[in-house]
């Protein structure tokens, strides 16, 4: 079997045990993208919340949204940024210490929010979703939460998205044992599914489009990005460290052949849901 991205289990063992996996992904972004703007930019010039909101951010892994927004976050806002991971958290401290803004940090389970209802004008939860095992009771939690006007702010990929990049990881899946590498396949929550979720708590439902490109030609980023979704602890256990080298070079070898006859294109389908 291979790992879902919602066993959470291996979310806190592996995945998201620290930044770095998710680090190598936004490398490939950051470095290759295509687009002209940011994406947490993009994703904060949607945000139409009063002065004095209080927020809260669900999963908020290393807090980009926050450090890449920094000279643009109202004085007035209440925010407390959550994660499921200790170490996320942690490094989402880190990211924001020199930030002129006091932030509250705790961590989460977005299935069980610890506030009473009705505390916050805004919720924030972005690319997270599709790693929870029951969405349904995330967002009835997060409707619970919010305040009659509140917003609930939602990024996530659409159908589609970065659908060369998943092909390879398939690819080359047959160089590991078949259960260390993430299965992204079936993702159960996506910018095409957010409305059959949301619908049930929201009368509103807004959807916003960031399409772009992503184009490398060199293998060591697309090896980095692939390597993040394989769970090297589970891959130590079960093969010897020879064993180890040689999946991996394989795994390289692989990519350095795709990339002979040029460099790789991959189309990104991402955007938010807005739900009021």
């Amino acid at each position: 079997m291979s790992y879902s991205f919602n066993e959470q289990d291996y979310l806190l063992s592996s995945q998201y045990k620290s930044a770095d996996k998710l680090k190598a992904r936004i490398a490939l972004h950051e470095k290759y993208g295509q687009g002209k703007i940011d994406f947490h930019r993009w994703l904060f010039e949607h945000i139409d919340i009063k002065d004095d909101a209080r927020v809260l951010e669900l999963g908020t892994g290393s807090a980009r949204v926050w450090l890449q927004n920094r000279t643009r976050i109202p004085q007035a806002w209440d925010i407390t940024l959550s994660d499921f991971s200790e170490g996320m958290l942690a490094e989402a401290k880190n990211n924001l210490a020199d930030i002129d803004h006091e932030f509250e940090f705790r961590q989460i389970d977005i299935q069980n929010i610890p506030f009473a209802d009705d505390s916050f004008d805004m919720l924030m939860a972005n690319h997270m979703l599709y790693h929870v095992p029951d969405i349904d009771k995330a967002i009835s939690e997060v409707k619970r939460v919010l305040k009659p006007k509140g917003k609930f702010y939602a990024a996530a990929n659409a159908k589609g998205n970065m659908l060369e990049l998943r092909q390879m990881l398939n690819d080359i899946s047959k160089f590991f044992p078949n259960d260390v590498v993430v299965n992204l396949n079936n993702i159960p929550y996506t910018l095409d599914l957010a409305p059959s979720y949301l619908e049930k708590y929201f009368d509103n439902i807004e959807r916003f489009n960031l399409n772009s490109q992503i184009i490398v030609d060199k293998a060591k980023p697309i090896m980095d990005y692939l390597i993040s979704m394989i769970d090297l602890d589970k891959l130590e256990n079960l093969v010897s460290q020879q064993e180890q080298e040689q999946s991996l070079e394989q795994a390289l070898a692989y990519i350095n052949k795709k990339l002979a006859n040029g460099a790789m294109v991959i189309d990104t389908k991402t955007g938010m849901t807005v739900a009021y």
